[in-house]
């Protein structure tokens, strides 16, 4: 529930820049998906995320100081290895 209300939170900013973004960003969920469950998580930083409206990326985006900067450091890092994008 936490990545699809992510996904929802910042779906217009997907739609808005096409095709490519979206294929980017589907390969990228279950990257966030993982880190959210082998990460830990903190139940704070998961309950925010879930009690945001659908496409509320504001909330989104207040929920993110919730989480540790460690946890942020692993999150971009799996998230920068799912990118099809991203320069090994």
């Amino acid at each position: 529930m936490v990545v699809q209300r992510v996904q929802q939170a910042v779906q217009k900013q997907i739609d808005a820049v096409g095709s490519d973004a979206k294929t980017m960003i589907a390969k990228m969920m279950p990257s966030m998906q993982a880190a959210c469950v082998e990460d830990q998580w903190p139940a704070a930083l998961t309950q925010c995320i879930v009690a945001g409206k659908p496409g509320d990326l504001a909330a989104l985006q207040s929920c993110n100081a919730l989480m540790p900067k460690d946890l942020q450091d692993k999150l971009q890092k799996r998230m920068m290895m799912a990118n099809p994008l991203a320069k090994p």
